[in-house]
């Protein structure tokens, strides 16, 4: 079923410093294509509207590497985190209702998943859906915080010992947060780019991943399959 109303952002602009590597980590390779492809490919089945790919570092490259997959890319330059990378594709989602953000670098991600993230928010009441992951062992990541199975309380972010942070959250609780959310589109009047059009932090970045606070925290959480890989481990991918 066509989602006629929906626009789904790729966001495919950061260096990925971590992997300590020249290439853009979007651009590294899994199963024979780079990382950017396989999310791209999940995300056909959907029948969006509209696929938007937000580029940045080594833009040109990144491009190319999905130019045969009937998508638009948006640059971001300076890249200023995922809120900023938003208000960038705003006029390249058009006139829709929703918007699916996923970032660009996690090729397991399966497309049953991201049906039932949009379904989730579809059958909700909820102001945006974000898609949470457990892990055994869920050091390093940030966390989502929850009022019931349904309801989130907060997020904290880059849950590491010596952040101040963790001591909000149980030890025994392994639910992390995902960049993935299904939000109202930011091409719209709602409260979603009124929050995107907030002031940066200190740092320099508008933290999309805060939507989920916006007028009552209300989000509903789609458990997933764990979609965050390790680029070297990624030795299986979905077609």
């Amino acid at each position: 079923m066509p989602n006629s109303d929906l626009a789904i952002v790729v966001l495919a602009a950061g260096k990925g410093t971590r992997l300590k590597s020249g290439l853009a980590k979007v651009l590294h390779r899994a199963g024979g294509r780079t990382l950017v492809e396989h999310v791209v490919r999940a995300c056909r089945a959907l029948a969006a509207k509209k696929t938007c790919v937000v580029v940045g570092y080594q833009a040109d490259d990144v491009a190319s590497a999905v130019s045969t997959l009937d998508v638009e890319t948006v640059l971001q330059d300076p890249q200023r985190g995922t809120g900023h990378a938003m208000l960038v594709a705003r006029r390249a989602i058009g006139k829709v209702k929703l918007a699916l953000v996923l970032p660009g670098d996690a090729p397991l991600i399966h497309t049953e998943t991201l049906k039932a993230l949009v379904q989730a928010h579809r059958a909700g009441n909820a102001a945006a859906t974000l898609l949470t992951a457990v892990l055994d062992n869920p050091s390093g990541y940030g966390r989502v915080l929850r009022k019931s199975a349904t309801t989130v309380a907060a997020i904290v972010e880059g849950l590491l010992p010596n952040y101040a942070e963790a001591q909000q959250v149980p030890k025994d609780d392994k639910r992390l947060k995902t960049e993935y959310a299904t939000v109202p589109s930011p091409q719209g009047n709602g409260s979603i780019k009124g929050y995107l059009a907030r002031p940066a932090s200190a740092s320099g970045k508008l933290p999309g991943i805060l939507v989920i606070h916006i007028e009552r925290a209300e989000s509903r959480a789609a458990a997933g399959d764990g979609p965050r890989a390790v680029v070297g481990g990624a030795r299986r991918c979905p077609e």
